[in-house]
């Protein structure tokens, strides 16, 4: 069976011709020059539709291609000009794998798309692994740019919000992400979290669509709970489990390094209270009393070194008791344990205090997040991918380049268009 030369360089153009090719040296390196021709004749003239054209010469184009073997390549075309009898309009005839006056062919750019969109890396990694400018690879983020459309009209069933490190502006050093949970895309990327900016962006939407959002899932952050409030009103509000485990946790290691620094550094309590930091935050159900030889320490397991740390202070043990009613709160979906924490007035120590308050003024919240079963973790990932790619890029300065790199990412394309074409869609819609 024949090999298809046009089939293995992409090209659907079924009248162009390859007729040689040649390695040649350019600015020090070597590239590779295919050269071809198409030439035919149209059925009429693109300015008058006259039927009559003529053969009128031809012009030579040079198309940056893909790389064969790793080495930059070029297409050096010989386009047919043609001719109009009626009008004398003379232009050259079409070559559908390029755009008009574009000097790389559509795969090109197709593969610079798919690199944006399915990729964490800078815009020098892409350009540089293509062969190309990196302007080029910033034309091709402008010009989806102006194609970015969030509809006001809708809004997801449950809605998740958090703040990134993003780009720092005159409005400040975070950025807030707007996530639909369920379907796992970007609602919006916006250029800060202050409540004055939330009020007007969240009034921007319909009285429909913000009456579609059941479950509003924040962290305790003040200005999104009071945004949610009074935006989404039919919504439940709920509280991210992680931050709430996270506050008793912290707690708990703050407490830790407070008895810790009462010791010198050559004590032996010290040594054991920072040797065994990461023990005390451990469920107590992986707690064993199994066997087991700390070298330098007096300990044969888990729950010998627990019982010991707890010895050394009542406030520590104290702080130690709440993570872990925390933690089964959650575990077991029991919210009377969380009756029992608020009911505990033989609190001593006042971070602890500080901490028990925080969960009252919260309750209403945390019970929410009790019940259903949502949670930001879908969004932390996302700000995980997120900050790698800021991290790739050593930093954003334009937040608008930033915003259409993240959605193009989260939002352009589906598996299936991935698989069978790599092509990204010419619009972005966002909810």
């Amino acid at each position: 069976m024949p090999i298809n030369i046009l089939e293995l360089l992409n090209f659907k153009e079924k009248r162009l011709k390859l007729y040689h090719s040649e390695k040649v040296k350019e600015d020090n390196k070597q590239v590779n020059y295919i050269y071809g021709n198409i030439s035919y004749v149209p059925k009429r003239c693109p300015k008058c539709k006259e039927i009559k054209l003529l053969k009128n010469g031809t012009d030579t184009v040079k198309l940056q291609i893909l790389n064969i073997c790793g080495i930059k390549s070029y297409l050096i075309l010989e386009k047919q000009r043609i001719l109009c009898t009626k009008c004398n309009y003379c232009f050259s005839v079409r070559f559908k794998d390029c755009k008009k006056h574009c000097r790389k062919v559509r795969v090109v750019s197709n593969i610079v798309d798919y690199q944006l969109a399915r990729t964490k890396n800078s815009l020098n990694d892409i350009a540089n692994s293509n062969e190309i400018s990196t302007s080029y690879v910033q034309k091709q983020i402008s010009r989806y740019k102006k194609n970015i459309k969030v509809r006001k009209d809708t809004l997801p069933k449950v809605l998740g919000i958090d703040e990134i490190n993003g780009v720092k502006t005159y409005q400040g050093k975070y950025n807030c992400l707007i996530y639909d949970i369920e379907k796992r895309k970007v609602k919006d990327f916006l250029i800060t979290r202050r409540k004055q900016y939330l009020d007007n962006y969240f009034s921007n939407y319909t009285e429909e669509a913000k009456e579609q959002v059941k479950y509003f899932v924040t962290d305790m952050w003040d200005t999104y709970i009071s945004s949610g409030k009074k935006h989404f009103k039919n919504a439940k509000i709920i509280i991210d489990r992680f931050h709430i485990i996270k506050l008793a946790i912290e707690t708990l290691n703050k407490i830790r390094i407070e008895v810790m620094n009462k010791y010198k550094v050559t004590d032996f309590n010290y040594r054991v209270l920072y040797r065994f930091r990461n023990l005390i935050k451990l469920k107590s159900e992986k707690i064993t009393t199994n066997y087991r030889k700390y070298r330098g320490y007096n300990f044969y397991s888990d729950y010998d070194v627990i019982k010991y740390i707890l010895s050394l202070s009542e406030e520590l043990e104290e702080a130690y008791y709440l993570m872990q009613a925390v933690v089964e709160i959650f575990d077991k979906k029991n919210e009377k344990k969380l009756d029992e924490i608020f009911q505990n007035t033989n609190i001593r120590h006042w971070k602890i205090k500080s901490t028990i308050k925080t969960y009252i003024k919260y309750q209403e919240y945390i019970i929410n997040s009790i019940k259903y079963p949502y949670s930001n973790g879908v969004v932390e990932a996302a700000n995980r991918n997120i900050k790698r790619l800021k991290n790739n890029a050593c930093g954003y300065r334009n937040f608008q380049n930033f915003r259409t790199r993240i959605f193009m990412i989260f939002n352009y394309l589906s598996e299936e268009k991935v698989k069978n074409s790599k092509k990204v869609p010419k619009t972005i819609r966002a909810g």
